[in-house]
């Protein structure tokens, strides 16, 4: 009895065809399957199943290809040679194979059978794909690529390998009912809402047509809590307001109350029902809130020191103006008397029009004229001026009460310190009095003595700083005449009497020396 065994066979098409856009398959084990000038996505597809076509006729749908397939599975047994009887009979043995070597299968395929050639894995048996028609050896016009068999990337399982889920009809009709009762309610949903929206609409003139809102209205106008009836005001309120109670029927909730403060929620005025005509709002206690900023966390005032001082200096400043204010709260408007004498007059010219800004800040009775005309008395003077023409000291100067002047803000920078302005004729009147320095001559001789004494401080400072560098010169004369220093460098010579000596190449300087 001959010996049975599987046969490798592989198939590629008659044209041959170089590396450019070759798209290699491989079977689920890694084994390589197919290579075809295309990819299996722009293949056409069988509807029965679904598989890949590679058409074998010349025609627009030919593909060049190679297929590494086996004709044996390991569910078929080898071919076993057939008599010559039956050499042109379709032999169908118990595993299904059908064929003239039984290694074909018949498929019911639509009420009738096809049968199929199938093509299997060389490595691990799985099958790959099929051809229609018999024949040993034979090519069919059309070679089937099983979906979801092949991967483009080895060893990789591709997407199309688990196929689609499976339903039982009981779960689709489930799935249906389930489909019909969403769309049912979604289909009533906007049905009310285009109701709504339609009663809502405004007509030609921009008005809501006539109706009566429900109580679940979102209108504002619909009515709500504070319609209902109290017992303070069911006897008082107007019919409008008994007819919307009547439409609007009981109230659902509690009547509005009172916002409950630091007591709490007890009886009393706080939880008595708010009057009809107030309606719902809140009673917040405004001096117990507290800015929390929003819940961020800023930089506050008071880790900026520059902010802070400049907070204080805003601070005094004000201060400042309303004792200013307050002190010469009667020299402000004065009104005017009937009786012209006592009326306050220029000092100068008499006239009743007096600058506001020399009476009210300084206290002096002037008018603008006048001012104008003696800027040697009226000039307003820095703090800088006071101190280093008329040798004022900085307490003298801050004394209000003392030397009145007016502040203005510092014109080099905002946050510094405010500018003090003086009255020139204030200012001398203290300072040429008894109290500072007696006369002009006197403050003269003051004046001379400070700037021959800064003369002084300055010559001796000048001097001491020029001692130090006459220290460090003398050093660096020393340190040179140090560096100049000669040193002897001496060889042997013979003397006048023929002794051994030692004498300087430079300076010829010799030493006796004796050799043993």
């Amino acid at each position: 009895m001959p010996k049975g065994g599987g046969r490798h066979a592989i198939s590629q098409s008659k044209e041959d065809f170089g590396p450019e856009n070759l798209h290699v398959h491989y079977c689920l084990c890694g084994e390589f399957i197919l290579v075809v000038d295309a990819p299996l996505a722009q293949l056409p597809r069988r509807p029965f199943d679904g598989s890949y076509c590679l058409v074998n006729r010349s025609g627009p749908a030919y593909r060049t290809y190679k297929l590494n397939v086996s004709e044996h599975g390991k569910d078929l047994p080898p071919p076993r040679p057939l008599d010559k009887a039956e050499g042109d009979s379709l032999v169908v043995n118990a595993f299904g194979a059908a064929g003239k070597e039984g290694n074909g299968v018949l498929v019911n395929h639509d009420g009738g059978f096809e049968f199929q050639r199938r093509f299997f894995c060389p490595r691990c048996q799985l099958q790959v794909g099929y051809e229609t028609k018999p024949g040993e050896g034979q090519r069919g016009d059309v070679t089937f690529i099983l979906a979801g068999a092949l991967s483009s990337v080895q060893n990789q399982v591709p997407a199309d390998a688990f196929g689609e889920p499976t339903l039982t009809p009981e779960q689709v009709r489930k799935f249906e009912e389930n489909r019909l009762r969403a769309k049912a309610k979604l289909q009533e949903r906007e049905r009310v809402q285009r109701q709504n929206s339609a009663a809502e609409r405004p007509n030609a003139l921009g008005k809501r047509p006539l109706q009566v809102l429900p109580a679940d209205s979102t209108s504002p106008t619909a009515p709500n809590a504070r319609y209902a009836a109290t017992a303070t005001s069911a006897g008082t309120r107007s019919a409008s307001n008994a007819l919307q109670a009547a439409l609007s029927g009981p109230s659902r909730g509690p009547p509005v109350k009172h916002f409950a403060g630091a007591d709490g929620p007890g009886g009393g005025a706080d939880t008595a029902p708010l009057p009809s005509m107030i309606g719902q709002y809140v009673e917040y206690d405004l001096s117990t809130l507290k800015n929390s900023r929003g819940g961020f966390l800023l930089e506050g005032e008071e880790d900026d020191p520059r902010r802070l001082k400049e907070r204080q200096m805003q601070e005094e400043l004000k201060r400042m103006r309303l004792e200013n204010a307050r002190k010469q709260g009667q020299l402000r408007q004065a009104t005017m008397s009937l009786d012209p004498t006592e009326n306050p007059k220029c000092v100068h010219c008499g006239t009743l029009d007096l600058d506001d800004q020399l009476r009210t800040v300084f206290g002096v009775m002037c008018c603008t004229n006048c001012k104008k005309e003696r800027p040697e008395m009226y000039s307003l003077l820095t703090k800088t001026e006071c101190k280093e023409d008329y040798l004022l000291t900085e307490p003298e100067l801050r004394d209000t009460e003392l030397m009145p002047h007016l502040l203005r803000p510092n014109p080099h920078r905002p946050t510094y310190s405010n500018m003090m302005l003086f009255l020139r004729c204030q200012v001398e009147e203290f300072a040429f009095s008894d109290k500072k320095w007696g006369s002009a001559e006197a403050l003269d001789a003051e004046f001379e003595r400070r700037e021959a004494e800064k003369k002084d401080k300055k010559s001796k400072k000048f001097a001491k700083k020029l001692q130090e560098l006459r220290k460090k010169t003398k050093t660096n004369v020393w340190h040179r005449r140090q560096d100049a220093e000669h040193r002897h460098e001496f060889e042997d010579a013979t003397g006048a009497r023929g002794e051994t000596v030692q004498r300087c190449r430079e300076c010829g300087f010799e030493t006796e020396t004796e050799t043993f």
